[in-house]
């Protein structure tokens, strides 16, 4: 029940990307199924990092802002 718990909870959640598990005595799958999503955040953080971005001027101050494009 409780790893049920957990894991509903962590599929919400796209911003946590460390958790340790070891004392909290949940089955192996919902270990498993916690572990791809803490994955997959850290998967999507480095995709944003790596992302090409490119200069955009701004009305207001006249300077460049950069965006990382979708």
């Amino acid at each position: 029940e409780a790893g049920r718990q957990l894991q509903e909870g962590m599929s919400m959640n796209k911003t946590v990307m460390e958790f340790d598990l070891r004392l909290t005595d949940i089955g192996q799958e919902n270990e498993y199924a916690i572990n791809q999503i803490l994955h997959n955040n850290r998967e999507r953080v480095r995709n944003a990092i790596c992302q090409p971005l490119k200069a955009v001027k701004t009305t207001e101050t006249g300077s460049d802002h950069y965006l990382a494009e979708d």
